[in-house]
C-alpha cells in the first residue's frame, strides 16, 4: 500500500511537471504579401504527419491555437481567392503566414 502511494505521488508530480511544459495559446496572423489581413483564410497546423488543428481565420486573418513553445510546426493557409502560403519553424513569439 505504501509503495503504491509513493508511485502514485511520483506520477502526479511528473504529470504536473509535464503539463507546465506543454502547450500555450499562439496567435497565427495570415496576411497577403502586401501585409493586409487574409480574412477567413483556411489554416492547417501540422506537426510531422499529424494535422493538429485547422479551421478558418477570423475577419482579421487571425487564427488562435494551442502549440508547444519551441516545437516544430508546418502551417499552411489558403485564402478565399485560392492563394496559398506556408510557414515552417519552431513556435515562439509571433507566427505570420504570408499568402
Amino acid at each position: 500500500m505504501k509503495k503504491t502511494a509513493i508511485i502514485l505521488g511520483a506520477l502526479l508530480i511528473t504529470a504536473i511537471a509535464v503539463q507546465t511544459a506543454m502547450a500555450g495559446m499562439f496567435t497565427i496572423y495570415v496576411v497577403y504579401q502586401d501585409g493586409s489581413p487574409a480574412a477567413n483564410a483556411y489554416v492547417e497546423v501540422w506537426q510531422g504527419d499529424n494535422r493538429i488543428d485547422s479551421g478558418p481565420a477570423d475577419g482579421n486573418g487571425i487564427f488562435s491555437t494551442s502549440l508547444r513553445d519551441g516545437s516544430s510546426y508546418h502551417i499552411t493557409a489558403k485564402a478565399t481567392d485560392g492563394r496559398t502560403g506556408s510557414w515552417d519553424g519552431q513556435a515562439s513569439g509571433t507566427i505570420t503566414v504570408k499568402i
